[in-house]
């Protein structure tokens, strides 16, 4: 089936934190009179992440759901700990592109490629974007908090393809969760590359592409 457009995650794909989630935590717990042990904190985000979804998590600037996660991390809803945390997340110096991938998704844009990014995330994606300087270089986003969808929902593929203006089976996805990016996006009727984080490589991804949308070579 020929592929003639390309939908990639954010978190964990595209984007990555700076410094280790637990670490983040820790360290800001401590800045504010809370200690807390690494393996305490890395074992309550594990818990955190496990819990079965049910709808969608990021509604608005999804708070509720972050403060969740934080209070199980460090065993305290602490309202100033969880604040700091927050807006540390919301801000380019919180996080890092993976160069390589970006990279190779601007190639293949400048061979013809129309490329979107499709996100489970709140509110705060867009801004963030903007502050990595990345919106420029995509030609749609979609961010479930917006959508009022998230992977792996058929619903937000199909979006990504209308957006895109392509057909959904010809619609490539990569992303790195294997039940919302890689199983999500084939349930839709798309097709999906497991990107497994910054141990990718984004040269395999320029082979394999033919030079043009929907050509053979």
């Amino acid at each position: 089936m020929d592929i003639t457009g390309l939908s990639v995650d954010a978190g964990g794909t595209l984007l990555h934190p700076a410094e280790p989630v637990a670490r983040t935590y820790q360290r800001v717990a401590a800045e504010h009179g809370l200690e807390v042990r690494l393996d305490d904190v890395e074992q309550g985000l594990r818990r955190a992440w496990a819990r079965p979804r049910s709808g969608l998590r990021y509604r608005g600037d999804g708070r509720p759901f972050w403060r969740r996660v934080v209070a199980g991390a460090l065993g305290t809803d602490d309202a100033v700990i969880f604040e700091v945390l927050y807006e540390h997340y919301r801000h380019a110096a919180a996080w890092r592109v993976d160069g390589e991938l970006w990279a190779a998704l601007q190639t293949l844009r400048a061979r013809g490629w129309p490329v979107a990014l499709l996100s489970n995330w709140d509110d705060r994606l867009r801004p963030l974007l903007g502050e990595l300087d990345l919106l420029d270089g995509l030609d749609a986003v979609l961010i479930s908090a917006e959508l009022g969808s998230e992977k792996p929902d058929p619903r937000a593929f199909a979006a990504a393809a209308r957006a895109l203006g392509v057909p959904l089976p010809h619609l490539l996805h990569l992303g790195d969760d294997l039940e919302a990016d890689h199983a999500g996006a084939l349930a839709a009727g798309a097709q999906a590359w497991a990107w497994i984080g910054a141990r990718a490589d984004a040269t395999d991804l320029l082979r394999s592409l033919p030079a043009h949308p929907g050509s053979s070579g």
